[in-house]
């Protein structure tokens, strides 16, 4: 049996809806939610600090930082970046992604790699010009839409996961498709990859069982990990390769 999880060391309440996505930032703590609230948490009084409005009231997906920037994506079809002016937190660009699905963000740095409005298509875009660099091409048969996908820490690759349980390996710099692997039957929910350590990764699907896999120019499968429940909605590597953390 698996060891029961520890005790909470403080709840956060104050979201009217489901939140959908945290990402702490340094004493911070930013959560959005699926009525498109964005709050920031004092993390040594466990008090709200921030609400951050700029998606129109629609769920919030994913938040992201990159230095002083903070990066939320929302079912609007757009991604924002905000910048703290004091006291306050106002929205210095907007990326215009028309994606209308649930597939989070991923980003390294000044890059990002987004949804967009074609459901099998993921876009990278340089934060700072606020331009799509390339984007994926269409495959020759559909897998479905994609589902979730994964920047490599130096910008170079991207991963996707798509519908039809397929994962794939892209080229950041011209888009072009290097390797392909089929994990699952059922679509690839979460993925992962640690490409400065051990450069291996993990993906996930709806069932009870994890896929390792390394080198992102084959993407060979190395093993699974069973575990006890049905179902990953998200996974992630510690940054020293170690640990392995899955919801």
């Amino acid at each position: 049996m698996p060891n029961a999880s520890p005790d909470p060391l403080y709840t956060l309440r104050g979201h009217s809806g489901a939140v959908n996505t945290a990402e702490f930032v340094d004493r911070t703590l930013f959560t959005g939610s699926s009525d498109g609230e964005i709050f920031s948490w004092d993390l040594e009084t466990f008090r709200r600090r921030h609400t951050l409005e700029g998606h129109q009231g629609k769920s919030i997906l994913w938040i992201g930082h990159a230095d002083e920037t903070l990066i939320t994506q929302g079912r609007d079809g757009t991604v924002r970046t905000w910048r703290r002016d004091g006291d306050h937190w106002k929205i210095s660009a907007t990326l215009l992604t028309n994606a209308k699905g649930f597939c989070q963000c991923s980003h390294s740095s000044t890059l990002i790699a987004t949804p967009s409005e074609q459901d099998w298509k993921i876009s990278l875009w340089d934060l700072q010009s606020q331009t799509v660099i390339t984007s994926t091409p269409e495959p020759p048969q559909s897998p479905g839409m994609a589902m979730c996908t994964k920047l490599c820490a130096d910008g170079s690759v991207i991963l996707v996961g798509y519908e039809n349980g397929s994962l794939v390996s892209f080229d950041a710099r011209c888009g072009k498709r290097v390797a392909t692997a089929t994990p699952f039957a059922e679509p690839v929910m979460c993925v992962d990859f640690d490409d400065v350590h051990r450069k291996k990764g993990i993906c996930g699907s709806v069932t009870k069982e994890l896929c390792v896999f390394e080198n992102l120019q084959e993407l060979s499968e190395r093993r699974r990990v069973a575990v006890v429940n049905d179902g990953f909605c998200s996974v992630g590597v510690r940054p020293d390769g170690k640990i392995v953390a899955k919801r």
